[in-house]
């Protein structure tokens, strides 16, 4: 991993904090790793599921 790609890395993980501490969100960084994981790949809090 290069410094720049490192420090998009934490720059999203901090983004993410910062959206769970300053909105209404009930995430937990700890217990809600598979959520918060998915969104941080994805950059979407939710996934339309294809029917």
């Amino acid at each position: 991993m290069t410094e720049l790609e490192r420090c998009f890395f934490i720059g999203r993980v901090r983004a993410i904090m910062m959206w769970i501490q300053r909105t209404p969100q009930t995430f937990n960084i700890f217990t809600d790793y598979p959520t918060l994981d998915r969104i941080f790949q994805t950059g979407k809090a939710s996934v339309a599921v294809d029917s």
